[in-house]
């Protein structure tokens, strides 16, 4: 702890963040209890909760922290919100999802031991049709919005590897103002159309 603030480790990487306290991984991804509605029965929609839970661990924690490219466990805090409506017709159940994941970076070269994170929101929503009313392939769910956000994540650099910043990288800098003034954290903030965030 230094000035009354506990920074992060390699031991504790969540420390002094706001997401020490979040589930990790796929734990903290809860899908509601289903019910029936829009003409799609319990099972149909508890299929629909399950395949976007599904979807969603495969696409996010499961890519955890990297240490050198053998990461020994999934280090991701989760948090995040599930429900699911009527469609826009019969047959046709919408699952909406908003999560945040929060992956622990470290630097891979000898000695390093700065700690940073790279902060993902994902909204979501999907929907599950049924193939006795719809024309779709049983069991497969139909993407209506996608829209995630991602911070700090190096958005400079298009070679498919992110690009973080870390606390050393920032000495003797002064942070911009998007960055102090930024909270990814903050679950009630709107994900905007052309996310203006530092990545």
């Amino acid at each position: 702890m230094e000035g009354g603030y506990a920074y992060p480790t390699l031991d504790e990487p969540f420390l002094g963040t706001a997401a020490a306290g979040w589930d990790d991984g796929a734990r903290g991804i809860r899908p509601p209890g289903a019910r029936a509605t829009g003409g799609m029965t319990a099972e149909e929609v508890a299929e629909a909760l399950r395949l976007t839970r599904d979807f969603l661990i495969a696409s996010n924690p499961a890519a955890a922290v990297v240490r050198g490219g053998h990461p020994q466990r999934a280090l991701v805090k989760t948090r995040g919100d599930m429900a699911f409506e009527k469609g826009e017709g019969d047959g046709e159940v919408v699952v909406r999802a908003d999560h945040t994941f929060v992956h622990p970076l470290v630097q891979t070269h000898p000695g390093a031991e700065d700690v940073t994170h790279t902060v993902v929101r994902r909204r979501l929503a999907v929907s599950l049709m049924d193939p006795d009313l719809w024309e779709v392939t049983p069991g497969t769910l139909r993407v209506i919005e996608s829209r995630p956000e991602i911070v700090n994540a190096g958005c400079d650099t298009a070679d498919g590897f992110i690009h973080p910043v870390f606390p050393s990288d920032l000495l003797g800098r002064t942070p911009s103002p998007a960055v102090t003034g930024f909270d990814p954290y903050d679950r009630d903030r709107e994900i905007p159309d052309a996310p203006d965030a530092p990545c």
